[in-house]
C-alpha cells in the first residue's frame, strides 16, 4: 500500500465513523452542550474548519511552486457556521473526500514537497512535506476530535433521557 493510499483510507474510516457516530442523532441533541465541553455541532464545525485548511494547502501544493500556508485560528473561524448537524456532516464528509481526492493525485515526489506553514498555532515558520502534514491532519488530531465527538453525543443522548 502507498503513502498515498494509506492517508485515503483513514480518510475512508473516518467517513464511515462520523456517518456512524451522527446516525439517527436529534438536531436538538447536537446542538446539547455540557457545561464549558463543545456540543458535537461544535466539534463538526471546528472539523470543517481543520480540513478546510488541509483542502487549502492541498490545492496550493498542487498549482504552486512554493506552497505556503498562512493558518488562522485552527477550525476557529467555523464555530458560529450555521446548518442542522446533517448539513454540517455533509460539508465535512464533502471536505474529506476532497482532501481523498487531492491525495490521489499527488505522486510520492509530490507528496515530499516542502509546504511552508506559519501562523496561528505555529511557533515558528516550519516547512513539513506536504504529505507528513496532511497525515498530521486527519490523523491523531483528527481521531482525538471524533473520541470527543463520541463523548459528546453520549453525553448529550444521556441528558435527553433524564429530561425526558
Amino acid at each position: 500500500m502507498t503513502y498515498a493510499q494509506s492517508l485515503q483510507t483513514r480518510i475512508e474510516r473516518q467517513s464511515a465513523e462520523l456517518q456512524r457516530l451522527l446516525e439517527g442523532i436529534a438536531d436538538v441533541a447536537a446542538a446539547w452542550r455540557a457545561g464549558r465541553e463543545w456540543s458535537p455541532n461544535e466539534i463538526l464545525r471546528h472539523l470543517i474548519g481543520a480540513t478546510g485548511d488541509v483542502t487549502a494547502g492541498l490545492r496550493q501544493a498542487l498549482t504552486e511552486d512554493d506552497p505556503h500556508i498562512v493558518r488562522e485560528q485552527p477550525g476557529g473561524k467555523y464555530l458560529n457556521l450555521a446548518g442542522s448537524s446533517d448539513e454540517l456532516l455533509r460539508m465535512l464528509l464533502k471536505q474529506l473526500a476532497e482532501i481523498s481526492e487531492a491525495v490521489r493525485a499527488l505522486d510520492n515526489v509530490a507528496l515530499q514537497r516542502p509546504l511552508t506553514i506559519s501562523g496561528e498555532g505555529v511557533d515558528a515558520v516550519s516547512q513539513v512535506p506536504v504529505g507528513l502534514w496532511v497525515r498530521d491532519a486527519v490523523g491523531d488530531h483528527f481521531d482525538a476530535h471524533v473520541e470527543q465527538l463520541k463523548n459528546a453525543i453520549a453525553r448529550a443522548t444521556r441528558a435527553r433521557r433524564v429530561r425526558a
